[in-house]
């Protein structure tokens, strides 16, 4: 069964979707203060770093540096181990030495049951974005508010544009001594880049407009086209006469097809579903290569192998759309941005697509969600790795149906991660 995972990336500029501003009186009484976290890499030498900054809370604004929580290698290796649990100890040889210095092994077997390890996880990254001190001080604090109010706390995380190990890292499973704060409703979790970049104020009048993008191309593994868009179909149907949406399709979308759908028409929320992936692109013959694969092994239409060196390429994040012969077509965030230019009321993409906001070792601006924040998109919803189809479909459901109801994008985000069942270690 096709999986997906839903992570939100949002630009620090982002307008609420909805007729009017919330006025500052409004929010204080209906809402609870935002807890924004700024979290940085530094590396000297060997020693590599995390500062955690509180940029605004009740309590103040602490920070403090403590050594960062994984090695890149153990990073690989928990990210495999917790995406896909049904490897076996063969199938993860590879990153067996990570596993070792983490502790999760004994002998030839792991020796942590996966709610385990996840709790592990949870509790370290814990520790490193709350270090005991003020900074753990004004979380609580936050925490205590919120609770009063029965409410989640909405929590800011934002990243240097530089810090891709950073965005990389499993934040949804932070635990304290109480349990998990994301997946237990307690903390309200939005991913930003530390940014800043102007954007023109608008306020959307009328019904939300969606354009829903489809694309199957051929030789990608399958995915449940007719179930997902019935599913969509009748989630935004039904809201789109209870709730003022109207919801235009795009299927076996072409690039053209969807440029000159972005310039024939006006859309606040572009859906994109399919594929996605983080690689590099072989300039010769346009295939899209791991990022382990540095000479192109692509074959053309006789067979002859590419060889076009890869090494100089940078790796970014690609949206597969279709060729009119119905092959891949695959498309960088780039490309996607300009189109979205064309279409200046655009105020959110949703990119329903594995993989869309995964970034690379470096830069947090090389997935496809955070480029096009880097390049002008108000907000961006996208998967990191992979999540199950049935999750998507109730994410689906109760995301469009708090943001119809033009509710701010953290809460419709935190709203629909409490549709998803235990699961879901993502929730």
């Amino acid at each position: 069964m096709p999986r997906r995972r839903w992570r939100a990336t949002i630009d620090d500029y982002w307008q609420e979707l909805g007729y009017q501003q919330i006025s500052d009186t409004d929010y204080t009484d209906c809402m609870i203060e935002p807890f924004a976290h700024l979290a940085s890499l530094y590396t000297e030498g060997n020693r590599v770093e995390v500062e955690t900054r509180v940029l605004s809370s009740p309590y103040g604004a602490p920070h403090q540096r403590v050594p960062a929580p994984y090695s890149e290698g153990q990073l690989q290796a928990l990210l495999k181990l917790i995406e896909r649990p049904a490897l076996t100890s063969a199938q993860l040889r590879a990153e067996w030495p990570a596993l070792q210095e983490l502790g999760w092994v004994q002998g030839e077997q792991l020796a942590l049951s996966r709610a385990r390890a996840l709790e592990q996880i949870g509790q370290r990254l814990y520790e490193t974005l709350f270090p005991r001190g003020r900074v753990r001080t004004a979380l609580n604090v936050s925490l205590s508010q919120a609770r009063k109010a029965r409410q989640p706390l909405p929590f800011q995380l934002q990243f240097d544009r530089e810090a891709g190990y950073l965005a990389r890292l499993p934040w949804e499973l932070l635990r304290d001594e109480q349990g998990y704060l994301v997946r237990h409703g307690r903390l309200a979790l939005a991913r930003y880049i530390a940014f800043k970049s102007p954007l023109t104020a608008l306020l959307v009048r009328g019904p939300l407009r969606v354009l829903v993008v489809i694309s199957r191309p051929r030789g990608l593994a399958a995915l449940d086209r007719d179930g997902e868009l019935a599913a969509l179909r009748e989630s935004l149907g039904s809201l789109s006469a209870q709730e003022g949406l109207r919801v235009d399709v795009l299927e076996r979308a072409t690039w053209r097809g969807l440029v000159e759908a972005l310039s024939s028409g006006t859309y606040h929320i572009i859906h994109f579903d399919g594929h996605g992936d983080f690689g590099r692109r072989c300039p010769q013959c346009r295939r899209l290569a791991p990022l382990d694969e540095l000479t192109c092994t692509g074959r053309g239409e006789r067979g002859a192998l590419c060889g076009q060196p890869l090494a100089g390429v940078p790796a970014q994040g690609y949206l597969a759309f279709e060729r009119q012969d119905g092959e891949v077509d695959w498309r960088s965030a780039e490309n996607l941005a300009a189109a979205l230019f064309r279409n200046p009321e655009t105020r959110l993409a949703v990119l329903s697509a594995c993989r869309s906001a995964m970034v690379g070792g470096g830069a947090v601006f090389a997935g496809t969600a955070p480029a096009l924040i880097g390049m002008g998109v108000p907000a961006v919803a996208a998967m990191q790795f992979e999540v199950p189809l049935y999750a998507t479909v109730a994410f689906t459901e109760v995301f469009y149906g708090a943001v119809a109801q033009r509710r701010p994008l953290i809460d419709a985000m935190a709203e629909a991660r409490t549709a998803l069942d235990d699961d879901c270690w993502y929730r």
